[in-house]
This record gives structure tokens, sequence and C-alpha cells, in this order.
């Protein structure tokens, strides 16, 4: 579970505790549990090129028949930590990028020792970054079920809108010296769209919240929202719900 925050500036200024200061860091990139995502990855991927190394190293000879079993206990160790990471930041594309810098290293071992077994793992780092970068992508709503509504919608007007209803969540709980609590899905779905407001986020957020509907629909041409707000910016006035 998580505590949405919704403050332009520093949004520690507004926690009261240090709980809920861990909890506003977690879904920042430079945060603690970041990092240490980032550092499993780097153990995963380097577990995974020992692995790759001894494993094609004793398909084409280079290494005898008794490289094939630590080759599996480094697998079994990158996958343990490629779970780690992805556990801490699962949506985060970064994880990939471990993989792709020993490959590149790979790849400079090839050039410079002229080893074909450094090209091979090589590769296979490079579609092993593919795959984690796939994988730790935010996943894709299917089309179709909120295009009806996403095609016609001002996004950043709905997402404005919502910002202001966190908030307004936020007072309330704090007159009531307590907390709102979001599931983690939600978060990480609604930070996605909050900073990348596009068709793609907005069905993924969508399909975590589908109560959100009714601010997209207020947000098309003819909804309330929609209509009110344009009222007002045309005589150069500010929003009533701003």
């Amino acid at each position: 579970m998580n505590i949405l925050n919704e403050f332009f500036g520093d949004p520690l200024k507004h926690a009261r505790t240090t709980k809920e200061k861990r909890q506003i860091r977690q879904p920042q990139r430079g945060s603690f549990r970041f990092v240490l995502s980032l550092l499993l990855a780097t153990g995963a991927a380097f577990a995974y090129s020992f692995a790759a190394d001894l494993l094609f190293g004793g398909f084409i000879g280079a290494y005898p028949t008794t490289a094939f079993l630590p080759a599996v206990t480094w697998s079994v160790i990158s996958v343990g930590l490629i779970l780690a990471a992805y556990a801490l930041a699962r949506w985060s594309r970064w994880l990939a990028l471990p993989y792709a810098v020993f490959g590149t290293l790979a790849v400079l071992g090839g050039v410079v020792g002229a080893h074909l077994l450094d090209f091979i793992v090589a590769g296979a780092m490079f579609l092993h970054a593919f795959f984690v970068w796939k994988a730790s992508g935010p996943p894709k709503a299917k089309a179709g079920r909120w295009d009806a509504v996403l095609n016609n919608c001002d996004l950043v007007m709905a997402r404005d809108e919502i910002v202001v209803m966190h908030r307004r969540l936020n007072e309330e709980a704090k007159q009531k010296h307590g907390g709102y609590f979001w599931k983690n899905e939600y978060v990480a779905a609604w930070y996605a769209f909050r900073d990348d407001p596009n068709i793609e986020t907005a069905r993924a957020f969508l399909d975590t919240a589908p109560t959100a509907l009714p601010y997209f629909e207020s947000c098309s041409p003819g909804g309330t929202l929609c209509s009110t707000n344009r009222y007002f910016r045309e005589r150069g006035q500010k929003p009533p719900l701003e």
C-alpha cells in the first residue's frame, strides 16, 4: 500500500512522519529502492554473464563439460537477483541497463582478444537486456475498452482534475489525522499517467481504476469539466476546480 502525495514542489515537506517520507520517496527514481534494485540487476547481469560464458563455452568446447553445473548455479543466482530487483522497481526499464553494459564489455573483449565466445556471450546479454526491458515496462492496456472516451478526451485536463481529487483527499485525511492508502498497482499506473498523459498510460490507469472513468468523460467535448473550464479560461479566469 502507498500514500499518494500530489503537491507542487517537494512532497517531503508535507509528510508528517518518517514512515510517510519513506512512502513518498518510493516512486522516485533516486530513491533507495531504485538504487538497490539497480544494484541487484547489476549482480544479476554479472551472474548471467558467467552462466552464459560457461554454458556456451561448454557447447563449443572452450571449457570441459564440467562447466555446465556451475552454469546452472550462476543461472539460478541471476534469476533470483533479477526477481528481487523487479520486486523493488517493478516498472523500471533501467533494470535492463546492466545487461547492455556487460554485453558491450563482452563485445570489446571479443574485439581485443578475437574470441568467438565473447561475441556469443555479448549476443546473449543483449538479448536478455531486451527481454528485461520489455518485461520491466508498464503493462499495456487492451485497446478498445476505454478508447471511445479517451480518443476525444483532454487527457491533460483529466490528469489535472484527478490531481485535485487526490489533494482534496489528502486534506480530508489530514483534518482527520489519518491518511488514505492506495494499492501499489494504482500508484504505479497513476504516476505513469500523471507524468506522461497519453492514450496508453490512460488505458493502463483505467484498467487499474475503472471508477476514474467519469473524470475522463467530464473532460471530453460536452463534458461538465471541459465546458466549465473552457468557459472560465476563455474569459481569462481561473477554473474553479484548480
